[in-house]
């Protein structure tokens, strides 16, 4: 609101990563997230054909987003050291 200060903050980028990252790893939200997605593509984008299917396509891609989340405490945002 105008001329007041709001008491909702945005998340920081760590609570987003480590929100996308929880969600990434569960197998359910995996499972049932590419087959909304495929089903998604497949209405909106008919001729659209993936190689080898929208299924393998879509986990591929969710491997890569689980890939880049942090193993144990350590993050993808920190900042690199200066040795580094």
């Amino acid at each position: 609101p105008k001329g007041k200060e709001s008491t909702l903050s945005l998340p920081s980028p760590e609570e987003i990563e480590k929100l996308v990252c929880e969600l990434a790893s569960s197998e359910m939200v995996e499972k049932e997230a590419t087959e909304e997605v495929c089903k998604l593509i497949k209405e909106e984008f008919p001729s659209i054909h993936m190689q080898p299917d929208c299924e393998t396509v879509v986990s591929a891609l969710w491997d890569e987003i689980k890939a880049k989340c942090p193993k144990g405490k350590e993050s993808v945002l920190s900042i690199p050291s200066p040795d580094e």
